[in-house]
């Protein structure tokens, strides 16, 4: 019976450790990463015109260059703001 249920826990564990986040799962969390997530997934799924891409890609690169000066909430605000124009 134990052994049952501690395979049973380990399976659920197994599961929800395995299972990769959703790309728009986004939160103002100040670490950038989930924004640039939601990014990534929303320019290869977007129906937005040329110029609202290419609006969005000058604010991405804000945002690239947030990051690499180690600025993650100035990243976040500039990847918002770039995935807003596509979304």
């Amino acid at each position: 019976m134990i052994k049952k249920l501690l395979l049973g826990l380990a399976l659920i564990t197994l599961v929800a450790c395995s299972t990769p986040a959703e790309a728009n799962d986004v939160a103002d969390d100040g670490k950038c990463l989930d924004d640039i997530k939601h990014y990534n997934h929303l320019v290869k799924t977007t129906g937005a015109d040329d110029s609202d891409k290419a609006s969005a890609i000058v604010e991405r690169d804000k945002g690239a260059e947030q990051w690499a000066q180690g600025n993650k909430e100035a990243c976040e605000t500039a990847y918002q703001a770039a995935w807003a124009l596509i979304d």
